[in-house]
């Protein structure tokens, strides 16, 4: 690799060719960070690496009295030149592969703060789950394949800390559902033997449309019962009475009938208050960048936002109260139902009578009907009440099954479940190259836990001596470098540590096995390490321009 810097900033001229490891050296204030700068905008692709530069700064980057200042690299067949203050990025040939911000020493793993941090971390280590890994534990948590393969798709785009929310705000609105149909508090042991009062083991194997045609037939033998009865010559007198009630029934029902619109229309009230609560948006997916969307009041697409824990709770609490609004409703209106039902039965008897009065030779007509009428009202009743326990019980048992299935998914994507098992795979052979690399430096062990945070030894890298921190940082920028495969890396600010610590650098890059440029602080030029010894070159800086080591 041939580099070529005119007028960065403190660098007048440095021309240079770097093969292994690259040495350079000289005073403070000479220049030796200028040359990593401008090597790292080129590498990186950066153009201005200086933190914080105000546009109308850039022009400082040019060494006072030049007009314009550039690096050029050629490596192999591929030449870059980056030129300022314009900053003009030209190639020729195949272009050059860029290197990372960590690998050109402009930042350092351990400056992220701890979320991203672990992005970082968990992209180099290829600690994230694949998508195979989550078919996999999906199938094993026995997710139906349909289910599974949906999961699997949406995480791919949305990633797994918001399907994770998904899948919690989901599995509140599953046990709301189950309360109100069971009239209970969700319990795991609960849901799983729970029965309706009105159920019965022989109810099991009844097919519900069976069960509602015997409701249908006994409630037209009811309404022929009603027809039919008090036709008798022992009710003649009855049918007088009954005759006689008409009009205090139909002032009866009319009132019922307001009462029941009104009931009707607070439970439709309750009804939509809970399903609003209770259903989920549709999940969909961006149709430019695939990122998932969620359907907000008035029709409106926003980005899906990931709910707190706090709103997650005061959910479940707002489903919890709207469900009994609408069992408190549902109880209201069936009262009302159930007097108006008993009422229209009074005046068809009484409307029956009238009729029937108004009739000859009718008296024995109803002798078939003479007291069945109740029995099959008690049969009916009965009947209803035998499909809504089984409807219930259906219900119910498939709410359980839908949380039993989404609590294994809220494991699976959690903070604690495939993530954390692949990390954990993940970062054995991770410590294991810091491990190799500090015992080749003769450094303290650099070590990273499952929760990312970096010790030399057993001591946390932020209470770690400057010299210390230098050693984590460089071990670190050697591991990722190599794992990314960067062409080159820039360690500044070598100077930091002396004697045998600042060979054990040298060893380490020589383990690590990637090419380097050091730079570091000297107080003479005859301090310069004889780098052709391991392979490589040095040279000094003084005053701008780059010359060979030593004279």
């Amino acid at each position: 690799m041939k580099i070529f810097i005119r007028n960065y900033r403190g660098v007048s001229a440095a021309d240079f060719e770097h093969n292994k490891i690259t040495f350079i050296g000289g005073r403070n204030h000479q220049g030796k960070t200028s040359i990593a700068e401008a090597l790292a905008a080129v590498l990186t692709g950066e153009k201005v690496t200086v933190s914080d530069l105000l546009k109308r700064d850039i022009k400082k980057l040019v060494r006072e009295g030049a007009k314009n200042g550039s690096c050029k690299i050629i490596n192999g067949e591929s030449t870059a030149v980056l030129t300022w203050p314009d900053c003009q990025y030209i190639t020729e040939g195949p272009a050059l592969k860029h290197i990372s911000k960590i690998a050109a020493g402009l930042v350092s793993i351990l400056d992220f703060q701890k979320k991203e941090r672990a992005d970082l971390i968990t992209n180099y280590i290829k600690a994230e789950p694949t998508g195979s890994d989550l078919a996999r534990e999906l199938k094993a948590a026995d997710i139906p394949a349909d289910i599974s393969a949906e999961l699997c798709r949406a995480v791919t785009v949305s990633g797994f800390t918001t399907m994770y929310a998904r899948a919690q705000e989901k599995g509140v609105g599953l046990k709301a559902q189950w309360e109100m149909i069971t009239g209970e508090r969700y319990g795991s042991k609960k849901a799983a033997s729970w029965v309706p009062a009105a159920f019965y083991s022989a109810l099991e194997a009844q097919d519900p449309a069976t069960l509602q045609k015997n409701i249908d037939t006994l409630k037209k033998d009811l309404e022929a019962g009603i027809a039919a009865a008090a036709v008798s010559d022992q009710a003649i007198d009855q049918l007088k009475k009954d005759a006689g009630a008409i009009a205090a029934y139909e002032k009866d029902l009319k009132k019922i009938a307001a009462d029941l619109d009104i009931a009707t229309r607070a439970e439709d009230a309750a009804q939509k208050e809970f399903t609003r609560l209770s259903d989920m948006p549709p999940e969909l997916a961006c149709p430019h960048c695939g990122g998932l969307l969620q359907l907000k009041p008035g029709g409106k697409l926003e980005p899906y936002e990931e709910p707190a824990q706090e709103e997650i709770d005061d959910r479940a609490a707002a489903l919890r109260k709207a469900g009994g609004e609408l069992e408190k409703a549902r109880e209201t209106k069936k009262k009302i139902f159930r007097e108006q039902v008993l009422t229209q039965e009074k005046l068809a008897v009484c409307k029956g009578a009238a009729e029937q009065l108004e009739k000859l030779g009718k008296k024995g007509a109803g002798k078939k009907w003479a007291g069945k009428v109740d029995d099959i009202r008690a049969k009916l009743e009965k009947a209803e009440a035998d499909l809504r326990a089984l409807l219930d019980k259906r219900k119910a048992d498939q709410l359980a099954a839908g949380i039993v299935a989404n609590k294994s998914i809220q494991d699976i994507l959690g903070p604690d479940g495939l993530r954390k098992t692949k990390l954990n795979q993940a970062i054995t052979p991770f410590n294991q190259s810091l491990s190799d690399l500090c015992q080749a430096a003769g450094w303290a062990t650099v070590r990273m836990d499952t929760d990312y945070n970096f010790y030399m030894n057993d001591r946390p890298v932020p209470l770690c001596s400057a010299s210390e921190k230098f050693q984590a940082r460089a071990v670190l920028q050697l591991a990722l470098g190599k794992m990314e495969g960067a062409q080159l890396i820039l360690i500044d600010g070598a100077d930091i540590i002396v004697g045998d610590e600042r060979n054990g650098l040298f060893s380490a890059i020589l383990r690590a096995d990637q090419p380097a440029i050091v730079f570091m602080s000297l107080p003479r030029r005859e301090a310069m390490p004889a780098m052709n010894k391991i392979g490589g070159a040095a040279y000094w800086i003084e005053k701008g321009e780059l010359v060979n080591g030593k004279q």
